[in-house]
């Protein structure tokens, strides 16, 4: 039940620290045979996350689903149509599962003039056709893979640490000040306690409060993907 009432951390007031965005890992559920449903998404969305989901090929549709397909699954068109219905701005994290989807994602992301997303998980050869068509794509790093060739070209970069928090806040601070946005994936979706990320947060914005105090930042946006939105949220101020 990840989705349980925790702790939250509650990084102080939200006009001290900048904002970061709470991206909900296939949606917001409670127990796992609810994720990447429809109920997910809603419960998601009307708390004003983004949504982390993943998306597939079957029979010549776009559908979501993490694990093979069985023919049941929602399609695209269902979930960007829900997302619209629901007015939200959340960024939408595309994982992609299959290769050779670009030019119909593309399609779909116009027909319903999805804005707010970006795409990970390709492959390096697959990413180029990304690229090429020109789809908001990030470069994923981990301590399994620290290099990724596209990272000067892709919008953002997907932190993942599949052992530990390998990266420091500096790592973080030198992305968002280069202009790239960053989701950070929460330690939590790797069997990890969700409070192994606290010092790196903590010290990136402390640092990055730092530097706005100097002068104003332009800086890219950060995120975090959990399956624990309340232990990420910002205090709002009185």
């Amino acid at each position: 039940m990840l989705n349980a009432d925790v702790t939250p951390l509650f990084f102080t007031e939200a006009n001290v620290f900048p904002s970061h965005e709470i991206i909900a890992h296939r949606g917001l559920w409670t127990l796992p045979g609810e994720r990447n449903t429809i109920a997910a998404f809603k419960a998601a969305l009307s708390h004003g996350h983004g949504i982390e989901t993943d998306i597939r090929d079957c029979g010549g549709r776009l559908v979501i689903s993490h694990d093979m397909t069985r023919g049941e699954e929602q399609t695209l068109e269902a979930f960007f149509a829900l997302y619209n219905e629901a007015g939200s701005d959340g960024t939408l994290a595309l994982n992609i599962k299959s290769d050779g989807l670009a030019a119909s994602l593309l399609e779909l992301i116009r027909e319903y003039q999805i804005e707010n997303y970006f795409c990970f998980d390709m492959s390096v050869p697959d990413s180029l056709h990304y690229q090429r068509l020109g789809l908001r794509f990030f470069a994923r790093v981990s301590e399994v893979e620290p290099i990724c060739s596209l990272t000067s070209s892709a919008a953002g970069v997907w932190i993942d640490a599949f052992y530990s928090e390998w990266y420091t806040f500096r790592d973080v601070i030198r992305h968002l000040e280069s202009g790239q946005d960053v989701c950070i994936v929460s330690p939590e979706l790797h069997g990890r306690p969700l409070e192994a990320l606290d010092p790196v947060l903590h010290e990136t914005f402390e640092r990055l409060a730092s530097l706005n105090a100097k002068s104003p930042l332009n800086t890219g946006r950060l995120m975090i993907c959990t399956d624990v939105p309340k232990h990420f949220m910002v205090k709002q101020c009185a």
